[in-house]
């Protein structure tokens, strides 16, 4: 049976879909769990849920996602290419895999790395094999594409791996990932990836957050957590002793700052644009900046439920691969 898996391990969530149907995304965080955590059950409340996910690795239990950033002491999220040869980046893979691989099956996973860090690739390869052994798993191959490829795959291929249509293919394509810390940029002529005109800036998401919390510092006159910013990122809205407050300006202001640096940056390596025969938009951080982008790059794609564009195409691409190794 061809099996496919698709990994994102980004820097702010995690996502992992198979072809089985079986999907996660959850906030790429860890801590330690501890064991004396009490909860009340009442009337079917207080249950454990699916957010609140546990890893055992090496006979210790950790919280993944959710449950670390509410309960862990200490949460661990990665910040810097580094984190390839952490614990944490392991403990991830363990709760990627555990969601969507089923035991016995051997499918073919693909995974990425950010277009700066690619020649990372042998090393998330071990990683990768690692956390196999570990749990007693196999893969019939693994492979590593630059990060924003998926969104690629994702258009270039169908649900069951299979080519769309030759235009995709043949099409001169740039590729904008805005994910949380970075933002990476990839050329794409004849399905050969072009170096010169690919790169990752440190733009994202976490970007806006930042100057976001220093404009609601400043109005309200203490330190805003990310969480709040966050909330008032994704509703422009935050409630604060009892009131309703507005903040569309505000958020306005930081995201408007940070698509232009990303423009700036497409700019260097692009100029106009006017070569590609299409400019998809993914990542995260893709529907926050759309109406910036559109203004200044009219053929700009937004790729659907962008979030989840790049381990989507992981799937199809891992199921394309699947089938020509038979």
């Amino acid at each position: 049976m061809n099996l496919g898996v698709g990994i994102d391990v980004g820097y702010g969530h995690t996502k992992a879909l198979s072809s089985t149907g079986a999907s996660v995304v959850f906030p790429s965080a860890v801590g330690l769990a501890d064991p004396q955590t009490f909860r009340l059950h009442l009337n079917g409340r207080g249950a454990p849920t699916a957010h609140e996910r546990t890893v055992q690795v090496d006979d210790v239990p950790y919280f993944v996602g959710e449950a670390a950033l509410r309960h862990a002491r200490a949460v661990v999220q990665p910040r810097d290419r580094d984190w390839l040869d952490s614990l944490a980046y392991r403990i991830l893979w363990y709760a990627a895999l555990e969601s969507v691989l089923l035991p016995g099956t051997a499918p073919t996973i693909v995974t990425g790395l950010p277009v700066s860090f690619y020649h990372d690739r042998d090393r998330l390869q071990q990683v990768v094999a690692h956390v196999l052994a570990a749990r007693h798993s196999t893969a019939l191959q693994v492979r590593v594409v630059p990060q924003p490829f998926g969104s690629f795959f994702d258009a270039l291929f169908d649900a069951q791996g299979q080519l769309v249509n030759d235009a995709p293919a043949l099409a001169h394509s740039g590729i904008i990932d805005v994910g949380y810390f970075t933002t990476d940029v990839v050329e794409v002529q004849e399905l050969e990836y072009v170096q010169k005109g690919s790169g990752s800036i440190g733009v994202g998401v976490a970007t806006m957050l930042d100057t976001l919390r220093g404009l609601l510092t400043q109005r309200f006159g203490y330190v805003v957590s990310v969480h709040e910013a966050e909330q008032v990122l994704r509703n422009q809205r935050l409630r604060r002793a009892g009131q309703e407050h507005d903040f569309s300006a505000e958020c306005t202001m930081a995201v408007r700052d940070a698509a232009l640096a990303i423009l700036t940056y497409v700019h260097q390596l692009w100029g106009a644009g006017d070569q590609f025969d299409q400019i998809l938009l993914t990542g995260g951080g893709g529907v926050i900046v759309q109406a910036f982008f559109t203004e200044q790059i009219p053929q700009l794609q937004l790729a659907p439920t962008p979030m989840v564009a790049n381990a989507r195409g992981y799937v199809r691409y891992a199921l394309y691969c699947g089938r020509q190794s038979r």
